[in-house]
């Protein structure tokens, strides 16, 4: 929920990894899989709200939110649709275009949305009052810091730990990603990519998924018992182009 990366594979598909960084209470230790209309997800589930920072279609979509905007906020008491009920909604949209002009966000707290399907990566930014899209270029590296837990100042640093590791790699695999997810930065409780602030906020998993030419590989690391679960999700159309 608070740092993400995504990464191209060499021919084809592409690799998206995610910390949460969360209330102990809130730790998410099983995948769950259901059926939804002609679709199935798997997303790790929130017990508090019922919702998800990530979750895989069959349908070729993948989502992975951060809270925060471009700046941090205020709480407000308007805000009582849950983030990550949005997530799990945005999965089962038709498109794209329709979640945009049909949802209604207005008691939703500000987050950042990264959603990669059919090629494309989009990053979706919802300040509270306005919801701001972009295409990103599919085809380079991507690295995202929650602004609610980490000002510019560490973002910039964080980012550049990753930057450094790309620059030591030609190609990429799931653990290697999850392992720089967990082993990345230095040891530093309050910023780092496994944080502790007190027992209050901690890194509580590393979940990602590698997409394939037909399937979702999604692989969960529970940091609390260091045990890792893996789904793999098959999907309904496949781009015969990647391997």
């Amino acid at each position: 929920m608070c740092t993400v990366s995504y990464l191209p594979l060499k021919g084809g598909g592409y690799l998206l990894t995610s910390n949460r960084d969360e209330a102990p209470h809130r730790n998410a230790i099983d995948i769950q899989r259901i059926t939804v209309g002609d679709q199935s997800l798997l997303f790790p589930k929130d017990p508090h709200a019922g919702g998800s920072w990530f979750g895989v279609s069959d349908h070729d979509r993948v989502a992975c939110l951060l809270n925060g905007a471009y700046v941090p906020f205020t709480p407000e008491a308007r805000y009582t649709h849950s983030r990550g009920k949005v997530l799990i909604d945005i999965l089962q949209y038709a498109s794209l275009e329709t979640f945009i002009e049909d949802y209604d966000l207005s008691l939703t707290a500000p987050f950042t949305l990264v959603l990669a399907e059919d090629g494309f990566l989009n990053e979706l930014i919802w300040d509270g009052s306005s919801l701001n899209t972009r295409i990103l270029d599919s085809s380079q590296p991507a690295f995202w810091s929650s602004v609610t837990l980490y000002p510019e100042d560490v973002r910039r640093w964080r980012k550049s730990l990753f930057e450094k590791w790309l620059a030591g790699h030609e190609e990429f695999d799931q653990d290697e990603i999850m392992g720089f997810h967990r082993y990345g930065s230095s040891d530093d409780n309050w910023n780092g990519f496994v944080m502790n602030r007190q027992e209050r906020v901690r890194t509580l998993s590393i979940t990602s998924v590698q997409k394939m030419n037909r399937s979702f590989v999604l692989k969960h690391t529970d940091l609390m018992s260091s045990e890792t679960k893996s789904e793999i999700l098959d999907l309904i159309t496949a781009n015969v182009g990647e391997t």
